[in-house]
Order: C-alpha cells, then sequence, then structure tokens
C-alpha cells in the first residue's frame, strides 16, 4: 500500500545520506524512530486509523547482540540482549 511504499522510500533516503555504508545501532534508531511523513511515517502514532509501531528490533550478527524495544522506538525503553 501507499505507507509501505512510503516508508521504503523515505528507508532509502535515509540511507543515502549515510552513503550506504554500514551503520550503527544508534543511526538505526534514529531511522526507526523516524516521524517523517504522518500517518505514512516509519516510526508512527495511533493517527485514528488503529495503525501505529508497537515494536522493533536490530540486530547484531556478527557480536549476537539484539537490541529491542516495546513501543515506539522514539519513546519506549530499548533493551539489549546477547546470545552468547
Amino acid at each position: 500500500g501507499a505507507s509501505t511504499q512510503y516508508r521504503q522510500k523515505r528507508i532509502d533516503s535515509l540511507l543515502a545520506e549515510t552513503e550506504y555504508r554500514v551503520i550503527g545501532v544508534d543511526e538505526a534508531k534514529s531511522i526507526l524512530s523516524d516521524a517523517e511523513g504522518g500517518e505514512l511515517a516509519i516510526c508512527r502514532d495511533d493517527v485514528g486509523e488503529g495503525i501505529s509501531t508497537n515494536a522493533c528490533v536490530i540486530m547484531e550478527p556478527e557480536s549476537g547482540k539484539i537490541h529491542a524495544c516495546r513501543s515506539m522506538p522514539d519513546r519506549g525503553e530499548w533493551r539489549s540482549f546477547s546470545l552468547e
């Protein structure tokens, strides 16, 4: 749908700003927290449609770490786990 297409274009735009280099966890959190676009945004609050961002996960395969947020990524508490 329109929101999926918008979010993909927005992510592409944000990654282009990093020159498509490997980004860190903080940069990934920032991208997942991006609210530009209102009801079409990557991170969106319920705007009356019953649709919102409810959780996010960032995985770091090389380090075996997982970072998760059970809420909107710009407001929720991020927790990190290690798969050792």
